[in-house]
């Protein structure tokens, strides 16, 4: 299924084919959205090509760990 937000234009002009997309906000101490994770086509493995909940669980950890570095950061450059 595809999803309608989806922008083909950059697949059409680079040749690169999107099959999936897994993306994840990345949030301030504030919450607010400084940027933006994404994992894109996932390989298979026993067939699966389709991100899974636990695809999701641990991309999450994944984009918290970004978070607290970019805060880390923050603190250390004073802003």
């Amino acid at each position: 299924m595809q999803d309608a937000r989806f922008n083909k234009d950059i697949d059409k002009k680079t040749g690169y084919r999107t099959n999936n997309i897994l993306c994840m906000p990345i949030l301030d101490n504030d919450a607010e959205v400084v940027g933006v994770a994404q994992i894109v086509n996932k390989m298979s493995h026993g067939g699966q090509t389709a991100f899974s909940a636990a695809d999701e669980e641990v991309f999450l950890h994944s984009s918290y760990k970004i978070r607290v570095v970019a805060a880390l950061k923050s603190r250390v450059n004073g802003v």
